[in-house]
């Protein structure tokens, strides 16, 4: 039998909301065959997928500068955060652990961007568009443990779509929606062919960017799930919007809500740096919400207060079971306090960090 060590590591990380990790010696296996040694996973504690650890680090993905191809810092962070959300309905997070894409090379992402050509036969772009239609190509993977070994068990695929083709010309929805399902019947025969990606799920989601240089956020307007063959033909639509609160132009509700919350606790403690939320709406109804507190307080006395006004605010203010909530409070040495309600929750938990 295969014995695995473990110790605890006292890592924080924001991301994750955990205050300690667990190592595991374990390996990280595609297709069964071992790739590279994984030696820590940190605790899921609010819904979020526990991430995979290489040789004790955080590895990132070869391709992911791709993303600096969208139109605003906004347009990445929903890309990649909405993409893993999404992620959730086809891989559960106490079942799957998440690792930056490790498999699709810088040469393939080359090629599938470019336009299409005699020599360039597996381009995803026409010459026809003055602006590249496909922007830019994210992959997730997701393991399972399996006897000691992770295994690469699901993928998903992120398709950044630019709507505006030409300097005068913008593509309905409809049009867009149509393009991306080409373009994905396209791409789903070349991923298949690759080592290990052969029969597992692949999951895509169409990602229309937003073309402005302001706080709007891209968003996710269509799905589909691959679970083995070369063509996909099931979509769903996806209406996940991303929002910015406090914004003077925003009017609604949620955004008055989330201004009297704010005030509330700069009452409480008025020497705050910032209140910030990252709101992500569902079908038209917010979802989740991270809020970010900056403040430079250290004192123990201080964050204990600030636990106790926070648990009671956020239950009095986000108390909708449906919603998942997340309030982080952050000073100059990193993460020191984290309230968090998962979605199907009435309870509010705390976690002091430092």
């Amino acid at each position: 039998m295969r014995m695995i060590k473990k110790s605890v590591l006292f890592l924080c990380t924001i991301a994750l909301l955990s205050a300690c990790t667990q190592k595991n010696t374990s390996e990280v296996t595609r297709d069964k065959k071992q790739t590279d040694a994984v030696t820590s996973t940190i605790a899921n504690q609010s819904g979020d997928y526990r991430m995979l650890f290489i040789d004790g680090k955080y590895r990132t993905s070869s391709t992911r500068g791709y993303t600096l191809e969208l139109a605003t810092v906004e347009n990445i962070s929903a890309f990649e955060i909405g993409l893993m959300n999404l992620s959730k309905s086809e891989f559960n997070p106490s079942q799957f652990y998440f690792i930056e894409g490790q498999f699709i090379t810088n040469e393939e992402i080359n090629h599938w961007l470019a336009v299409k050509s005699q020599e360039n036969p597996n381009g995803l772009n026409s010459k026809q568009e003055n602006n590249m239609l496909i922007s830019t190509i994210l992959e997730q993977d997701y393991m399972i443990l399996n006897n000691g070994n992770y295994e690469f068990s699901g993928v998903s695929i992120g398709l950044a779509l630019n709507p505006k083709t030409t300097a005068s010309a913008t593509l309905t929805d409809e049009e867009l929606l149509a393009k991306g399902k080409e373009i994905v019947n396209q791409l789903l025969p070349l991923l298949r062919a690759k080592e290990g990606f052969d029969s597992i799920p692949i999951m895509f989601g169409l990602f229309k960017q937003s073309v402005d240089n302001g706080l709007s956020h891209g968003t996710y307007f269509a799905t589909a799930t691959s679970n083995s063959g070369t063509s996909v033909s099931k979509w769903s639509n996806t209406k996940l919007q991303k929002r910015v609160f406090p914004l003077e132009t925003d009017k609604t509700e949620e955004s008055s809500v989330f201004i009297a919350f704010k005030r509330n606790v700069e009452k409480f403690f008025p020497n705050l740096n910032g209140i910030v939320g990252n709101a992500t709406f569902t079908d038209g109804a917010m979802s989740e919400l991270d809020i970010k507190i900056t403040t430079q307080f250290y004192g123990q006395a201080e964050m204990i207060a600030f636990e106790q006004f926070l648990v009671e605010q956020a239950g009095m203010t986000y108390s909708a079971s449906e919603l998942s909530v997340k309030i982080r409070v952050e000073t100059v040495r990193g993460t020191e306090l984290v309230v968090y309600k998962r979605a199907g929750e009435n309870t509010y938990h705390s976690i002091v960090l430092n």
